[in-house]
């Protein structure tokens, strides 16, 4: 998955003069890995057939004349297996090749290799630093990655930084970071405590099928709390997280059962006020 999402970037630009042209006549580095792109996705080229091990050669070929965006994806075919052996220690060694010159795609990999311990030893200072790096560089999921990080710390200042990070995610409508921000603002974490906006980011996470902010955003309507108190619409989000993930469903399939009597009642006499839902 992670091939596609540059790939598409790449082949829109990237044009080689002479489409037929032998991958061993090529000799600089970035018509080496230009080429191996078009080897990892043929879809919108006729002259070229997929051919994922030559991808992966093209790019050691290009890495290894120090072709920052080579080595990250060289790194790539080797976390995950695409034209070469998978191999752990090997992809960490090309992220951090490719982090060590700035690359941010690289230091969000290489971070995550710290942090789970895929290729290296695990090393959380590690990982939060190479985070840090990426984060700097505007990389969205590192943004994330860093607050969801402070917002798990039980203190004050972290809980700053958790939402200075979120924000800045936020800005490039990180669907889950929208659903931490609501969190900071329900429970007042790093800022003042305020149900109106935390049901707003819940609300805009939720519409964007987050399962967790779904939950959150159906709790906010059955207790009134930012918004006006709704059954109908509490069962409603409580039923869309429900259906997306397993472990949300096993409490919130039982909260539907509460609703059921009261939307029952509801749709035979809408006039009627809000009936009292009994906890």
């Amino acid at each position: 998955m992670k091939f596609l999402i540059l790939t598409a970037v790449f082949l829109s630009v990237v044009a080689l003069p002479g489409c037929t042209e032998k991958a061993e006549k090529l000799t600089t580095p970035e018509e080496q890995f230009a080429l191996a792109l078009r080897y990892i996705d043929d879809a919108n080229d006729s002259n070229v057939d997929k051919n994922y091990a030559e991808a992966a050669r093209l790019f050691r070929s290009a890495a290894e004349q120090g072709h920052a965006q080579a080595q990250y994806w060289l790194g790539m075919c080797y976390e995950t297996g695409v034209g070469v052996k998978q191999d752990n220690v090997e992809a960490a060694k090309w992220y951090r090749k490719a982090a060590e010159q700035g690359d941010a795609d690289s230091q969000f990999c290489l971070a995550s290799c710290y942090e789970h311990g895929h290729g290296v030893e695990k090393d959380f200072e590690e990982a939060l630093k190479w985070y840090r790096k990426a984060a700097e560089q505007n990389h969205v999921e590192a943004q994330f990655y860093l607050g969801r990080y402070y917002y798990g710390m039980d203190m004050e200042s972290a809980y700053t930084q958790a939402v200075k990070w979120l924000k800045k995610a936020v800005e490039q409508n990180h669907v889950k970071a929208q659903c931490y921000l609501g969190m900071c603002y329900y429970h007042g974490r790093g800022m003042e405590k305020d149900y109106a906006e935390a049901f707003k980011w819940y609300k805009k996470a939720a519409e964007q099928n987050d399962a967790e902010a779904q939950f959150f955003l159906g709790m906010c309507y059955a207790t009134g709390t930012g918004v006006e108190k709704d059954y109908i619409e509490a069962a409603k989000w409580y039923k869309k997280a429900a259906e997306q993930d397993a472990f949300f469903a096993r409490g919130i399939l039982e909260e539907i059962e509460k609703y059921q009597e009261i939307l029952e009642e509801i749709e035979n006499n809408p006039d009627a006020p809000l009936p009292v839902l009994n906890k």
